[in-house]
């Protein structure tokens, strides 16, 4: 099943575009590593795909309607994370995402204690400690990237995305989120994330897709790139990131 679709995404700023007519499908199960240089147009899409702006050419259909026609509604749907993360700073990570999940009308018993969309494993999963009393405001970049992940997770999005989560993980952390996205994709959801680790996008993607310059510069299968052997795959990503 088709889950996100975007055709001819024009967006300018400033007398400029940025995003030149860019395409791409994304379907239930898949996962889309995005790829491009600082500066590409990569977060502009992204906040396009959610609906946090709306592009001066093109549209973006989700689960077969126009993303417009259900905003911001169909956000319930999504685990985005865009942004710098925001939480409550004195606050633990379980009451940050208490608090999350009662805004989406989710933290009855069943989710905060049991099943596996409980806070406790929603933690674990990230290799968080779900009974820390520590408050956030003291945690490391890579530990709010982390809790930033868990609040994706809690309602069972239909699409994740997910701009840089890589950033900040130490080789552990970035082990686990590729096993979670991986879990998550099995298990049906649609996934499209960004990173510049080439080697974590070609162990983690199923598809890539390079933009340079507000244009697709390559769209690839990653078993396909990986026929050339890891090396040649990493070249021929830059070589399409520079356009």
């Amino acid at each position: 099943m088709q889950v996100l679709k975007a055709d001819g995404i024009v967006q300018v700023f400033e007398g400029r575009e940025v995003l030149s007519g860019l395409d791409l499908t994304l379907g239930q199960g898949e996962i889309l590593g995005l790829l491009g240089a600082n500066g590409a147009g990569k977060s502009t899409l992204l906040k396009i795909l959610t609906g946090m702006q709306r592009p001066v050419g093109g549209r973006v259909c989700f689960l077969g309607r126009p993303l417009s026609e259900d905003y911001p509604g169909n956000l319930a749907r999504m685990g985005v994370f865009i942004n710098e993360p925001v939480f409550y700073e004195s606050l633990s990570a379980r009451e940050n995402l208490e608090i999350d999940l009662t805004y989406l009308a989710l933290a009855d018993r069943e989710h905060r204690d049991a099943g596996p969309t409980g806070i406790s494993q929603l933690l674990d999963k990230v290799g968080l400690a779900a009974d820390s009393t520590t408050p956030v405001g003291r945690y490391s970049m890579g530990m709010r990237q982390r809790l930033a992940l868990a609040r994706c997770m809690g309602h069972h999005p239909d699409l994740y995305l997910l701009d840089e989560p890589l950033n900040g993980l130490d080789p552990v952390a970035i082990g686990q989120l590729r096993d979670s996205l991986r879990s998550l994709a099995a298990q049906g959801s649609a996934i499209l994330f960004s990173s510049h680790i080439l080697s974590e996008v070609l162990r983690t993607a199923d598809h890539v897709m390079v933009v340079a310059d507000g244009r697709v510069s390559l769209r690839a299968s990653v078993p396909e790139l990986l026929n050339q052997g890891q090396e040649v795959a990493e070249r021929t990503l830059v070589k399409a990131m520079e356009g």
